[in-house]
C-alpha cells in the first residue's frame, strides 16, 4: 500500500497522545481508482492529527483539516489536504475530540447555519409564496380557465344552480310577460366586436330571492337575476346590470378564481366530471366568486361598451348606484376595504361615461 508522502512522526512519539485514540476510517485517492478505505486509530499530538493502520501511519497538519459540515446520525467527516477524508461515527468521545481540534471550517456553512442566513431563507422562501399567489397562480388559473371544455362549465353552473335552488332560491314569481320581455332584450343584447366575446351564449335565470336585490353570473355563463331587482328598476338599468355581469363571464373571472382558490378539488371534479362536491359547498363557492375592485371596474367599462352599442344611456347606472347609496345612507366602507368600487366612484364613472365618446 503506498503512503502519501507526508512528514511522520518520530520513533518516540510521546505515549500521552494514546488515551485519545479513535477508531475512523481514512480514505485516500489510489492512482487510477477512487478512494479506498483504511480503518485507523486517531491521535492528536501536537498541532498534527496522526492516522495509524497495521498498514502504515499518515500524520496532517491540524490547521489544514476541514470539518465537513455534520448532519445528524451521519458519521462525521474531516476532509484532508490531499484530497482524502477520515469519517468518524458521532459519540461523546468524537466531540470531545474534534472540540480540541483547530478545525477550519467552510465560511459558506458557517454562515448558513447563522441567524441571518434563517432570516434569508424565511424571506426567501416568503418571497416565492408571494410569486406564486400573485404572478404564477393567476397565470396558471388563467391557462386553466381557456382550456377547460365549456360544457364542462355549462355542467358546473347546473349542479351549482341545483344547489343555490334547494338552499337559497325558490321560483320565480314574475309574470311570464315579464320575463320573456325582458329575455327578448336580453338575447337581443349585440357586444362589440372589439370586447372579448364570451365562449358561450349567456343564458338568463329568474328566481324569486325575498327581498334580496342581486345579480350574479356563473363560470359557464348563466346569469341570475333576483324577482326582487327586476320589481325595482327599469329595463334599462336591467339590461346595464346583466351587461356588467356578461363582462365577467367574457373575461373569465368566475372561472379562474374558482381555479385559484379550489384548483386541486377542480381538476379532480374535472378528471371524474362532477362537480357535486364542489356545488354543495355553495357558500364557498359564491365566496370564491367575488371579484377585485379592478375586475368589477372591468366589467364597468364592458357594461359601458355594450350600453352604447345598444342605444342605452349609462347615465341610468349612475341613478341606480344613486339609488343603492341613498338605501344604505351612504354609509359604506371605504374604497380600499372594499372588495367593490365605492358606490360614489361609480356613480362619477358613469356619469363621465354618458358624454358622448370621442
Amino acid at each position: 500500500m503506498s503512503q502519501i508522502d507526508l512528514p511522520m512522526p518520530s520513533a518516540h512519539t510521546p505515549p500521552a497522545a494514546a488515551p485519545q485514540a479513535l477508531r475512523g476510517q481514512l480514505y485516500l485517492p489510489a492512482e487510477g481508482a477512487d478512494l479506498r478505505g483504511e480503518a485507523v486509530d486517531l491521535h492528536v499530538v501536537g498541532q498534527r492529527l496522526l492516522a495509524i493502520s497495521a498498514q502504515g501511519q499518515w500524520a496532517f497538519d491540524l490547521p489544514a483539516i476541514h470539518l465537513r459540515e455534520p448532519f445528524a446520525h451521519a458519521p462525521l467527516v474531516l476532509e484532508l489536504p490531499h484530497g482524502g477524508v477520515i469519517e468518524l461515527a458521532p459519540g461523546p468521545a468524537v466531540q470531545a475530540l474534534i472540540a480540541r481540534l483547530p478545525v477550519r471550517r467552510d465560511p459558506v456553512e458557517a454562515w448558513a447555519r447563522s441567524p441571518r442566513a434563517l432570516a434569508v431563507v424565511a424571506a426567501g422562501f416568503a418571497a416565492f409564496l408571494a410569486l406564486c399567489y400573485w404572478v404564477l397562480l393567476p397565470a396558471a388559473a388563467a391557462q386553466f380557465a381557456g382550456w377547460m371544455p365549456v360544457h364542462l362549465t355549462q355542467k358546473l353552473d347546473t349542479q351549482v344552480m341545483k344547489q343555490l335552488d334547494a338552499d337559497m332560491f325558490k321560483p320565480s314569481k314574475l309574470p311570464e310577460e315579464r320575463q320573456e320581455a325582458i329575455e327578448e332584450r336580453f338575447a337581443a343584447l349585440k357586444l362589440p366586436p372589439m370586447l372579448e366575446q364570451p365562449r358561450a351564449k349567456p343564458r338568463l335565470l329568474f328566481r324569486d330571492a325575498g327581498k334580496m336585490v342581486n345579480a350574479f353570473a356563473l363560470p359557464g355563463g348563466t346569469v341570475v337575476i333576483t324577482d326582487a331587482l327586476v320589481q325595482q328598476y327599469s329595463d334599462d338599468i336591467i339590461l346595464g346590470i346583466l351587461a356588467h355581469e356578461i363582462g365577467h363571464v367574457a373575461h373569465q373571472r368566475g372561472l379562474k378564481n374558482l381555479a385559484r382558490s379550489t384548483a386541486v378539488g377542480l381538476f379532480f371534479s374535472i378528471y371524474v366530471g362532477d362537480f357535486s362536491t364542489i356545488a354543495a359547498g355553495v357558500g364557498t363557492f359564491l365566496e370564491v366568486q367575488r371579484y377585485t375592485r379592478e375586475n368589477e371596474r372591468e366589467a364597468d367599462a364592458y357594461a359601458v361598451a355594450v350600453m352604447r352599442e345598444n342605444g342605452i344611456d349609462p347615465a341610468v347606472m349612475a341613478a341606480f348606484f344613486r339609488r343603492i347609496q341613498a338605501k344604505e345612507g351612504g354609509d359604506e366602507p371605504p374604497a380600499f376595504l372594499n372588495s367593490h368600487p365605492g358606490h360614489e366612484d361609480r356613480v362619477r364613472f358613469f356619469e363621465q361615461q354618458a358624454q358622448p365618446a370621442r
